[in-house]
């Protein structure tokens, strides 16, 4: 395998492609996992990080190209792997450009609660 090819199956770090309706595997494969196992049960299952070793297995399962086997992992450390590729993402989901649209959203339901 070329580093070229390494990079092109890389999931984690690259942008969501604009182009697409389909969720990158990694989340999609991580949410029926999550579903799967009843993981809104467990106590921070987005709190709590997985095993940091687990975590690098998985992610780096995920980045070679491969359809991990979800069960053999804990499900804080799915979760985890799940967090890690948005924070990875070079462009946010909220957006740099609405920024300030989203802080005035949030200043105005703060005061509507008040």
């Amino acid at each position: 395998i070329t580093q070229t090819s390494l990079i092109a199956m890389k999931l984690f770090g690259k942008p969501l492609d604009k182009n697409s309706d389909q969720l990158p595997y990694v989340i999609s494969a991580s949410i029926d996992h999550l579903k799967k196992v009843d993981a809104y049960k467990l106590e921070g299952i987005f709190r709590i990080s997985g095993r940091a070793v687990e975590v690098a297995q998985l992610k780096n399962q995920f980045d070679s190209g491969k359809k991990p086997d979800l069960d053999s992992f804990e499900p804080h450390v799915v979760a985890t792997v799940f967090k890690q590729f948005f924070r990875e993402l070079p462009v946010p989901l909220l957006t740099f450009e609405f920024y300030d649209c989203f802080l005035a959203a949030a200043s105005v339901a703060k005061l509507n609660a008040e």
